[in-house]
């Protein structure tokens, strides 16, 4: 079953969107297209794409789980924090814990910069980061500074799954 509105095809055949109906797209590699053309597909509110497998028993199928197919205590990474770039070169298999450390600025974060908070009575800037449990990395003047702090101790910590402030062009 195939209920996609049309393929585009990019990097001499390697890279296939596909256009959903609705007109939202996902992109995968071309050898997944036979796989991935068995689905009739869905974007969720969160941006990811999911399939129906049939029955309310059998569930659904997340489109990065399917290509990726990770034990089922692993996640899918997209490391550009794209969910609808589904190529395998975009996607890692890791921990749950891992796969937060890539997250984007959390959308309670009054701050603006992520790993940093502001304490009004001192009026000074914290960095602190978590990994396991949190570690503060002191008070700074500005903003700036700490999220420095925070990018610095992100990729000695989180190494490859590190997203700064810098990455996310804060």
């Amino acid at each position: 079953y195939c209920n996609m509105g049309k393929f585009i095809f990019h990097d001499h055949f390697q890279t296939v969107e596909c256009v959903l109906p609705g007109g939202s797209s996902f992109k995968i590699d071309f050898e997944d297209l036979q796989t991935v053309m068995r689905y009739k597909w869905t974007r969720m509110k969160n941006g990811y794409f999911k399939a129906y497998l049939g029955s309310r028993e059998k569930g659904h199928v997340l489109l990065h789980r399917l290509l990726m197919d990770p034990p089922a205590d692993m996640v899918i990474d997209h490391i550009d924090g794209d969910p609808s770039n589904c190529k395998r070169s975009n996607m890692r298999v890791c921990t749950p814990a891992e796969n937060s450390r890539n997250s984007k600025l959390n959308s309670n974060n009054i701050s603006g910069v992520k790993g940093v908070y502001h304490d009004k009575r001192r009026n000074r800037w914290y960095a602190r980061i978590y990994k396991g449990k949190g570690y503060g990395l002191g008070g700074y003047d500005t903003a700036e500074e700490a999220a420095r702090a925070y990018d610095e101790a992100a990729k000695r910590l989180h190494k490859d799954y590190a997203k700064t402030n810098e990455a996310l062009q804060i």
